[in-house]
């Protein structure tokens, strides 16, 4: 378990505050937040993360700088980057909630003879535990499919198929005792901002 590496992949705009809180809550409540590897895609021209970028402490982070495009597109180059043997996407708006949330998504998928599997928490949505909002696949799948997200789909959606997908086969498991908190506009958690309005 001390050697599963986890990939975050979080396309980010404008919002260096909101990221430093989810990259710093992963952290804290890690098991082996060595094993994390934090995987950013940034828009061409936003200034905003260069102090966070130059000053983080770690060398587990890895930028992308690349023009604006569909959320899936921009999940989906991060593969590139993404080095983990567990990959999860979450936005910059999620807050990790749960003490050793890395080992518990761990000892989920090596609960199962294959990796071809999703699991996604309870992200205290009103729809926790109906779509995969926030989740996980091994790096099987993205072997396996040839990308994370369905790129035919721009951004609403994308974790509903996902979703539907993993449930018609079976393999989609809701993990509620893991908790990383979606702060959306959407839920009253948060205000409505020009990222979000794109």
């Amino acid at each position: 378990m001390d050697n599963i590496k986890i990939s975050i992949l979080c396309p980010t705009a404008k919002r260096p505050n909101e990221l430093k809180r989810m990259v710093y809550s992963a952290l804290k409540l890690a098991e082996f937040p060595q094993n994390l590897e934090f995987c950013l895609y940034i828009d061409r021209g936003d200034k905003s993360y260069n102090s966070f970028v130059k000053n983080f402490p770690s060398k587990n982070l890895k930028v992308l700088i690349g023009p604006k495009m569909w959320l899936s597109g921009m999940y989906n180059s991060l593969l590139a980057l993404a080095t983990g043997d567990l990959l999860m996407w979450g936005g910059d708006d999620v807050v990790f909630m749960t003490e050793g949330w890395d080992r518990k998504i761990a000892k989920n998928f090596e609960a199962f003879e294959d990796p071809w599997r999703m699991m996604f928490v309870n992200d205290l949505t009103h729809g926790s535990g109906t779509w995969a909002n926030i989740g996980f696949v091994h790096k099987q799948w993205v072997n396996l499919y040839g990308y994370l997200f369905t790129p035919h789909m721009p951004d609403n959606g994308i974790d509903a198929w996902i979703t539907s997908i993993t449930k018609k086969l079976n393999r989609a498991h809701y993990i509620d005792d893991v908790v990383i908190e979606h702060r959306q506009y959407r839920q009253g958690k948060a205000s409505i901002d020009s990222t979000y309005q794109q």
